[in-house]
Formats: C-alpha cells, structure tokens, sequence
C-alpha cells in the first residue's frame, strides 16, 4: 500500500476535499523540484555572476526563486536550437542520467522520501481546506 492510498481511500466522507489537498500537495512538491533544477542549472551556467542580488555574488549559487540569475544567463548565452532527433537523444541520456542517480542513492541507502512528504503535505493542505471550509 502506498503513502496515498489510504489518504485518498473512497470510503471517507470528505473524499473531494482529500482529492483536492493531495493535487495541490503534488503541484507544490513538483513545483519545489523544478525550483531546485532551475537553481542548479544557474548555477553551473553561473548566472550568479552577472545578479544584481548581492547574496548570490556572495554565495556564488542562485539564491532566489525568481530566477533572476537563470534569466540573465539565458539572455547571455541563448540555448541553441536542437533538431528533433537531437532533443529525443538529450532527453533519453537525462532519463539515464537521473535512473542512474537514482540507483546510486539506493545503493548508499538513501530512502525516497517523496511519497511521506507528499503525504504530510497533503494532510496540512486538507486541514487547511476544511478550515475555509469551515468559515
């Protein structure tokens, strides 16, 4: 059984509003993701060079959400256009990439802790969602 499964089991009375904090959970997790890959994609293009942010000069990392330093690297240095056939080999290598990543962490015993975060997560969302409710 997975962390959602009882979370999400039909038999509760208020399965909408459950439906409702496990989507909005899922789309902050996600959106936190993407966060971190933007930011690391700043970094190793070091947009942090050219921020007008002092703590990330200071930091020499992207230190933001709004992505300043990951635009200001964009606009410096264009991504160059793939053909079709060019971007399905980049996308398969990173899909092998991050499989891999993914083994390693195993391997060293880190513990895939997205299903129990996605899980509190949604629980807050659903208490949060009963309260409006509620009002």
């Amino acid at each position: 059984m997975t962390a959602g499964e009882n979370f999400l089991d039909k038999a509760h009375p208020d399965i909408e509003l459950r439906r409702e904090a496990w989507r909005q959970a899922s789309l902050q997790l996600d959106q936190e993701c993407w966060i971190g890959i933007l930011q690391k994609c700043s970094n190793v293009m070091q947009g942090w060079r050219d921020c007008p942010r002092r703590r990330c000069r200071r930091l020499t990392a992207c230190s933001h959400h709004s992505f300043v330093c990951h635009e200001i690297a964009r606009r410096k240095h264009p991504p160059s256009r793939l053909s079709p056939e060019q971007e399905v080999a980049m996308k398969a290598e990173l899909k092998r990439q991050l499989i891999s990543a993914q083994a390693a962490k195993r391997a060293h015993g880190e513990v895939d802790d997205r299903p129990e975060r996605r899980l509190r997560l949604a629980e807050r969302k659903l208490a949060a969602l009963k309260r409006d409710d509620a009002k």
